[in-house]
């Protein structure tokens, strides 16, 4: 779902439910490995034993206030994902108990440190129910909500009310394609502007000299600005595999 602020995302589509509860248990837990804060947490909940997921899953990212910082003080921006439901009208308890699972994994993501307990409330837009948490001195406010067929698992309730309004607008259509991935560069260098002390400050405790650290952040930021947007889809059909690439120059 492209919404305002938007920086990026994928939409999947595969039998998730079923491939994955077939998998070797030793096999499960690096099937989304490395994503940091909110996503790590979202891999049980998307590819968990209760098979609650269908065969589409779309991810997003987009600029909001209340997607919080993660263990190193990068300000990031809010994600979400939005997944197919198999059985929506008696999805609610297994959600429930994911989303207290993903408040969990962002306290785990950011070294255990906790800020307070996370006071969870309700509120309703565009006529959809919305669960979400807060608490004192974090900015980041996750979020669940489901609409129709569709459950949004967000690490920002400002997101996650954007993807209920784009759902409520043109229905979100998902296609029926392995894998199609849209990033907007104009969005991505403002957030990596945003936050150029923080990213020299990890090159440097990475080993990096104070010099080299801004050469590297330099870098970056040049490739990043050569771009104005990058399309990608993969599939494969009739025994063939096709992947295709658009990029737009600014």
């Amino acid at each position: 779902p492209v919404v305002p602020g938007f920086i990026g995302g994928f939409a999947l589509y595969r039998p998730f439910g079923d491939w994955y509860r077939k998998q070797d248990p030793a096999l499960q837990g690096a099937l989304i490995p490395s994503m940091r804060s909110f996503e790590e947490g979202i891999g049980e909940l998307l590819l968990g034993s209760e098979g609650i997921v269908g065969d589409r899953v779309a991810f997003v990212s987009a600029h909001a206030k209340d997607g919080g910082s993660d263990s190193i003080g990068i300000t990031l921006p809010g994600f979400a994902f939005v997944v197919e439901l198999v059985d929506p009208q008696n999805a609610g308890p297994a959600l429930a108990t994911r989303f207290e699972g993903v408040l969990d994994e962002i306290d785990r993501a950011k070294g255990g440190a906790r800020a307070g307990e996370w006071q969870q409330e309700e509120a309703v837009h565009l006529g959809v129910p919305l669960a979400f948490a807060t608490r004192p001195g974090d900015k980041m406010a996750p979020a669940l909500a489901r609409v129709g067929d569709r459950a949004i698992l967000s690490s920002s309730r400002t997101l996650c009310e954007r993807v209920i309004e784009v759902i409520e607008g043109d229905g979100l259509p998902m296609k029926k394609g392995d894998l199609a991935a849209e990033l907007h560069l104009t969005e991505l260098s403002t957030f990596f502007a945003a936050n150029r002390e923080a990213y020299e400050a990890e090159f440097v405790r990475s080993g990096r000299s104070p010099q080299q650290a801004k050469t590297d952040y330099a870098n970056i930021a040049k490739l990043i600005a050569g771009l104005k947007s990058l399309q990608l889809e993969s599939g494969a059909a009739d025994g063939t595999f096709q992947f295709t690439a658009r990029g737009e120059l600014r």
